[in-house]
């Protein structure tokens, strides 16, 4: 009696997905890591770009569109460094991460304090999430 073994596949396993791409006259084969800390990155930088656009835009507390010094304050506090910060948890650079943690921290703060309670007390579970990710990227390395 023979067993019978099911064909192993290189490159895959329960940690990785592999993603075929052609390039020209050459297939490069990608392999992407599935991490808990991409995940939680991802989320939370998303959540406060997301969340700094319902604030400019769809705010629920005022019915004034926002002036250009909201839109720019906005942009560099928030806006950009949750962009910024993506980009990092992409490349995972635990020193831009921080960078931008720390960039993130005063108006997020601000923010989620300033009235309780609010939806920009988003802010700061969004802001600790990041915080985690942070733990989980270094924990990887």
């Amino acid at each position: 009696m023979t067993l019978k073994t099911w064909p192993q596949r290189p490159f895959i396993n329960n940690t990785a997905t592999v993603k075929k791409e052609s390039i020209g006259y050459a297939e490069v084969i990608i392999v992407v890591k599935n991490r808990i800390s991409n995940y939680t990155g991802g989320i939370s930088s998303v959540g406060i770009f997301s969340l700094s656009i319902i604030f400019l835009y769809l705010n629920p507390y005022t019915a004034e569109p926002p002036n250009q010094q909201t839109i720019f304050s906005v942009f560099i506090m928030l806006l950009l460094p949750s962009c910024l910060a993506l980009v990092a948890l992409i490349m995972r650079r635990l020193i831009l991460m921080s960078i931008f943690f720390t960039w993130l921290l005063p108006a997020t703060t601000y923010l989620g304090i300033a009235a309780i309670p609010s939806i920009w007390n988003l802010y700061i579970i969004l802001l600790i999430i990041y915080l985690i990710s942070i733990f989980l990227v270094k924990a990887d390395k």
